[in-house]
C-alpha cells in the first residue's frame, strides 16, 4: 500500500513538473515511479520520451528496449524509438519500428504520417503512396 501511494505521488509530481516545462524534475520523478513500479510498461515508455524530448535520443533506446521486453504491445515505445532512430539519421531502422506502430494503433494518424515521411527520407515515394492513402481514409487533413 505505501509503495502505491509513493507511485501515486511521484506521479502527479512529474505530471505536473511537466505542464510547468520541468523535464529535469519530471524524469526524476519517473525514475522514482520505475523503482517504486518496475513491471509497469508504460513508465519506462514515458521516461524514454522525456530522455528523447531532452535530446537524450540515443541513451533512451535501452529505456525503450525495456519498456518493450515488459509490453511488445506498447505502440508508444515503438513510437517513441523510431522516432529517435530518425533524429540520428538512422530511417532505415525506424521504418519497421514504425510498421509495428500502425500495427497497434490503426487509427493514430501519428505513426502512419511518420512512415509516409521515412519513405520519402530514403528515396522510395512508391512506398509511401499507399501508407498516405491509408492515412487519408481516417484524416485527410493530415494525408494532404
Amino acid at each position: 500500500m505505501h509503495r502505491r501511494i509513493n507511485s501515486w505521488f511521484h506521479r502527479q509530481i512529474a505530471l505536473w513538473a511537466f505542464l510547468f516545462g520541468r523535464r529535469e524534475v519530471a524524469l526524476d520523478h519517473w525514475r522514482r515511479v520505475r523503482l517504486l513500479s518496475p513491471n509497469d510498461a508504460a513508465v519506462p515508455a514515458t521516461i524514454a520520451h522525456l530522455m528523447s524530448l531532452s535530446r537524450q535520443r540515443a541513451a533512451a533506446m535501452p529505456v525503450m528496449d525495456r519498456a518493450l521486453a515488459l509490453d511488445d504491445k506498447l505502440d508508444r515505445a515503438w513510437y517513441g524509438k523510431a522516432l529517435s532512430l530518425i533524429k540520428l539519421g538512422r530511417v532505415d531502422e525506424a521504418i519497421p519500428l514504425l510498421k509495428r506502430n500502425t500495427e497497434l494503433q490503426l487509427m493514430s494518424p501519428f505513426g502512419w504520417y511518420q512512415l509516409a515521411h521515412a519513405y520519402v527520407r530514403i528515396g522510395e515515394q512508391e512506398r509511401a503512396r499507399p501508407v498516405i492513402r491509408k492515412l487519408s481514409e481516417f484524416e485527410p487533413q493530415v494525408a494532404r
